[in-house]
């Protein structure tokens, strides 16, 4: 497992990037009065609420892999803020050039920018395993060191949905309701398990966080139909609490 706090590192070196370009009502943390509004503004302030006390995610994720003597960094836009990709990828430069919090400097050699649309669904009958890349983070904690593995998924739905608003979309009562009662009648299982503490610092607050979570494979056997969707929208936006910072992030292996 790489560094779990990397991907925090790079979402500091890029707001901070794009709160240097931001507006200056944006800076002072009131609504941006530009058309449209600053990349800082929809990205990292908030936006509405999906319902009472439950704000719309963060529109991307963050994604940092060491390959060989490279470091890898994808940063994946949903919905609207797609159309900030261009503001997001110069900052992302910047960002690095200034260097990552206890890292130092990073020279990027390559920039690639792709527009994507849908999602392949594999597909799912009776077992699917999620391998966590990175620590998957629990809001409320459960009995145990791991979050349970059908709340996982229900907390899923959440955040999917919320992510849809950006683009004008919304998951409807029908839908939730079924998916739901799929995810409730599934069994699922951690394998491989262990808790991951890492420290993050807050550089506005000038304060140094103890974070933790959990890593490992979540096996769910059951008919898995109705949440494939689910399960492969997941896989590009993450899991649980701190998806923005990088954390939730898993692969699908051994579909069946």
């Amino acid at each position: 497992m790489a560094n779990p706090a990397l991907p925090g590192k790079v979402r500091g070196a890029l707001g901070t990037a794009l709160h240097a370009a931001a507006s200056a009502e944006a800076q002072a943390g009131e609504p941006c009065r530009w058309e449209p509004p600053c990349g800082y503004q929809v990205l990292w302030c908030k936006n509405g609420e999906l319902r009472p006390g439950y704000d719309l995610p963060s529109p991307f994720v963050i994604e940092a892999d060491a390959l060989d003597n490279d470091l890898w960094i994808t940063v994946r836009l949903f919905g609207a803020a797609g159309d900030y990709l261009g503001e997001v990828a110069d900052a992302l430069v910047r960002g690095l050039r200034a260097g990552l919090s206890g890292i130092g400097r990073l020279e990027p050699s390559r920039r690639i920018m792709v527009a994507q649309e849908g999602v392949a669904v594999p597909v799912m009958r009776g077992m699917a395993e999620l391998s966590f890349v990175t620590p998957v983070l629990i809001r409320n904690t459960e009995k145990g060191n791991h979050v349970e593995p059908r709340a996982l998924l229900k907390g899923l739905v959440d955040r999917i949905d919320g992510l849809a608003r950006w683009s004008a979309l919304q998951l409807s009562d029908e839908a939730r309701a079924e998916t739901l009662a799929a995810i409730s009648a599934l069994d699922g299982t951690w394998e491989q398990a262990e808790v991951v503490p890492w420290r993050r610092g807050a550089m506005r607050q000038g304060k140094v966080l103890p974070m933790g979570g959990a890593i490992g494979r979540v096996v769910y056997r059951g008919d898995l139909a109705t949440v494939a969707p689910l399960l492969a929208l997941g896989e590009i936006c993450f899991a649980g609490a701190r998806a923005a910072f990088g954390q939730g992030r898993f692969r699908l292996e051994r579909v069946i």
